[in-house]
This record gives C-alpha cells, structure tokens and sequence, in this order.
C-alpha cells in the first residue's frame, strides 16, 4: 500500500460557543512503511547525537521517579532545550486527540489497511525531529501545537531521568562516567518493573470466510477477521493480551502501555462491557 493522503474534520467550539470545522491531514501508512520510515529518520537523528548510554525506554519520564540523576540537578529549562521533541521519534496521539491537531501520521495493518492501530505526529523528513518543534537561532525552541500536544507529551517532566538521558544525546549534559553508569545500570536492573507493559505489538490474527445460501445476491459471502494484541513486559516476555473482531472493537497500540497487566486486562473488559 502506499502512503494515502486525505483530510478529516475535527469539530471545535468557538469563543461564542459556535462550532468550526478544522480539517486534519492524515497520512495512513501501513505498519511495515511506518517502521521503515521512522528507521530511516532515526539513521538522520543519530548522525547529529550521540549515543544513549542506557535505553531510554529503561528510563522514567517522571521527576519523582529519579533514579540516576542526582537530586541536586536542576530541571532543565525546556525552551533552551528541545531535546525529547527531537530524539522521542515516536510519538503517539490518543484516540481523539488528532482532531485537535493539523497533521496525523496513521497506522494502519498489513493485509487490513482498514484497521487502524494508531495515529502518530509526523517527523521533520529534513532532521528527523517532531514537525511540530520549531527552533529560532538565539530564541530557543518552541512547539507550534503546544496547547493541543497530545497527552504524551503532556505526561513527559522535565527533569526526568529519560529528560537527562535526551539532553545528554544532544550534548548539552556531559555522558555519565564508567562509575555512574554501571551504579545507574544496577540500579535500573534492580528495580520492580516486570510487571508492566513496555509496548504493545497489534497484529492480525485469523480470517474465516463463511457462505450463507438463504442471504441476498452479494452478501453471501461474509468474512469474520481476528486482531490480536500482545504486550512486550519489561522483562522481555510476552504475553497476549487480547483478541478481537475490528468490525467490534478498535485498540491504539499505545492505550496500554506502562500499565500492569492487570490494568490493562481490567480496560479492556471495561470497553467489552460498553460496546
């Protein structure tokens, strides 16, 4: 499939309680384009930062979750920074969230490209970084949807341990000695985290083709799809999380993520419940 282009209308509220049409450009890519894509922007990313000495997915996004960043490190000040808006290449939207906004990459399956399974904001093809971040010699940076950013950049802090690990990739924190990775390493690997989702992998499942004799010219045929989500733990295993008809249900791989399993067992039987 190749890249589709179509706009889609958002409804807002004006000042007077009126409602504006606002059009979205979505751009739908299969999960297979989407990977090669963001891989491809990821290789012009690196030639421009260093390394990460740990995973940043290992690390927190909160303060008061800190592990390796000593406490008497001062938060950052974000608009003389900008590094999570150019190094997070993947920044997914929540359902709902991409109305407010004036671009959306989505994600779409293989082999059922009417299935969505998430809607991302697009990146820079020139640098890699968000295409919402704009940068100002000598006025540091900004984010032209700060307002409406979606809901994991909202749940982002500055100062985070992830924060430090951005900003040391860019250069503008000096890289953790020998001695200060490996007591941030034993510090990651001993901490109780197994228990929760570190992403979310949704791919189809089944396809089973029934024929109804009694059903009128053309409907005879009918097709009943299977979409499955697993969920990568933080231990590496897997496991499978759910199974769905797409004609019932639809799941951003994102909505579970850095839940427990528990957690996300229990929302998912919430929607089951609500259908």
């Amino acid at each position: 499939m190749s890249d589709a282009f179509f706009d889609a209308a958002g409804i807002f509220f004006d000042d007077d309680g009126g409602t504006v049409e606002r059009l979205v450009q979505i751009t739908r890519l299969t999960k297979s384009s989407f990977c090669e894509r963001i891989t491809e922007l990821s290789g012009v990313v690196e030639t421009m930062a260093v390394e990460p000495q740990i995973s940043v997915r290992f690390l927190s996004k909160y303060y008061s979750e800190r592990q390796i960043t000593p406490d008497t490190e001062p938060i950052p000040d974000c608009v003389t920074c900008g590094a999570c808006c150019m190094f997070a290449g993947i920044v997914p939207t929540l359902p709902g969230e991409a109305s407010k906004l004036d671009e959306v990459w989505e994600i779409v399956l293989d082999g059922a490209e009417d299935v969505a399974v998430g809607q991302v904001i697009p990146r820079d093809p020139e640098n890699g970084f968000c295409a919402n971040l704009r940068t100002a010699p000598g006025e540091g940076v900004g984010c032209t949807v700060y307002s409406d950013r979606p809901f994991v950049c909202r749940d982002f802090d500055a100062g985070s341990d992830r924060c430090h690990a951005y900003r040391r990739m860019l250069g503008l924190e000096p890289p953790l000695s020998d001695a200060e990775l490996e007591t941030a390493k034993s510090k990651i690997m001993s901490r109780p985290n197994s228990d929760r989702i570190s992403d979310v992998h949704i791919e189809l499942g089944s396809t089973k083709v029934s024929f109804d004799l009694k059903a009128p010219e053309g409907e005879q045929y009918k097709e009943k799809r299977t979409v499955q989500i697993f969920a990568r733990m933080y231990d590496e295993t897997i496991e499978e999380l759910h199974s769905f008809d797409p004609a019932e249900e639809a799941w951003f791989e994102n909505e579970l993520e850095g839940m427990t399993l528990d957690e996300a067992r229990a929302i998912i039987e919430q929607r089951k419940a609500g259908q």
